[in-house]
């Protein structure tokens, strides 16, 4: 016959062993002499227990109160703690352990479902499949999970190794691999990370760069050093100091970069771009104005103001009074209306009503009514509609652009 001992309430009992069931009642202390003890049996708690010892059992339940175990607690089947707490002042492991209030762990956690109402603490590592938490988990050491749901803050100290993370508030990590991030709130990340997918409603700070295959954040994004994402897509801002490069990006306001901007298919941003370095893309659409050493691409698409020293381009279209400051070099230009251009060197350029351009030479050009262009070079047509300007204009044999004037001299 199984044995079923009773620890009245604020009772002090010396334990070391016990073969079947142990109650322990609100108040209940229990020491053992070996520095372990252990249930074959359940321990069953009411109220705020205290046992002095690790605690190797089969099931732990409790409930009204907090159960502090002063050492290692390891349980073959579950924790239960109904309206209470549990504190460990070692380390805990268990296949399963739910607990409405609060846990501490000061050393590793090993659970493989977790669930907690409340709050968590874990001074060590966390392991585990599934982590399910009301309120805010904190842990000092790595972390290792399949699938961790959060519904307010996360903070990860050591290396995460995580499969997909939902926060509803902020997530704080160090270091890690991640498959799927989701913070409907702020991120921050104080090391170099990767991922499969980032999900963020807010801010997302990167300190040490990322890589990835798709973020989507919408408000800003923010890196110390260089990112690679495959699929970007902002509401906001984004600032990188280092380099910037992917597939495609998306932004509805403005993109600010330390280093090189380069994307293999598209950019698309709402508002300004300022890039230290090269812009290199297959299609650039830019609402605002763009800031940069160099732009490289396949079709340029701006409205407004564009600072560089030189475009490359297939196709460049400026929209209405937009403003170029350096060499456009492409096959087809269009200067917008109202718009000022330093030169341009395209076989097909077009100047709109009341633009104006300091040089334009081209194979074809065609000049609409009201534009005005210091020095015309073309090659086999010239159209100028009524009321345009120029005040030079020369028929040449051939096209030579500044690029291929550079490979002709090499």
């Amino acid at each position: 016959m199984t044995a079923h001992l009773v620890i009245g309430e604020d009772e002090r009992r010396e334990l070391s062993e016990v073969k079947g069931t142990l109650e322990i009642r609100d108040g209940g202390e229990v020491v053992s002499p070996t520095g372990i003890l252990i249930v074959e049996g359940d321990v069953l708690c009411d109220g705020d227990i205290v046992i002095n010892a690790g605690l190797k059992t089969r099931r732990l339940k409790a409930r009204d109160g907090t159960v502090v175990v002063e050492g290692n607690l390891e349980v073959d089947r579950y924790v239960r703690v109904r309206k209470g707490g549990l504190i460990v002042r070692g380390s805990l492991k268990a296949p399963e352990a739910d607990v409405d209030e609060r846990l501490e762990v000061e050393k590793d956690c090993d659970v493989n479902v977790l669930s907690v109402g409340g709050t968590v603490k874990v001074g060590g590592s966390l392991k585990a499949s599934e982590v399910s938490i009301g309120g805010r988990l904190q842990v000092s050491g790595d972390v290792e999970a399949e699938e961790i749901s959060v519904g307010g803050t996360v903070s990860i100290r050591g290396y995460a190794r995580v499969s997909k993370i939902d926060v509803g508030g902020t997530l704080k990590v160090n270091k890690g691999d991640f498959s799927e991030i989701s913070v409907g709130g702020s991120f921050r990340a104080e090391d170099n990370i990767s991922f499969d997918s980032l999900k963020i409603g807010g801010v997302a700070d990167f300190f040490k760069g990322c890589k990835g295959n798709y973020a989507s954040v919408g408000g800003t994004f923010r890196s110390e050093e260089s990112v690679e994402i495959e699929q970007i897509e902002v509401g906001g801002t984004i600032r990188v100091d280092g380099d910037l490069k992917g597939d495609e990006i998306e932004v509805g306001g403005t993109i600010s970069v330390g280093g090189d901007m380069t994307f293999k298919s598209s950019i698309e941003v709402g508002g300004s771009v300022d890039v230290r370095g090269v812009v290199k893309a297959e299609s650039i659409d830019i609402g605002g104005g763009i800031e940069a050493e160099k732009i490289e691409c396949e079709v340029l698409d701006v409205s407004g103001s564009v600072e560089v020293s030189k475009i490359e381009a297939k196709q460049v279209f400026l929209g209405k009074n937009s403003r170029v400051s350096g060499t456009i070099i492409a096959e087809e230009v269009e200067v917008g209306e109202k718009s000022r251009v330093d030169s341009v060197y395209a076989d097909t350029v077009t100047v709109c009503e009341r633009a104006r351009v300091r040089k334009v030479a081209g194979r074809e050009v065609f000049v609409e009514r009201g534009a005005r262009i210091d020095k015309v070079e073309y090659v086999t047509r010239l159209e100028v509609e009524e009321g345009a300007i120029i005040r030079e204009k020369e028929q040449i044999s051939k096209l030579i652009k500044p690029s291929e004037a550079m490979s002709e001299k090499s």
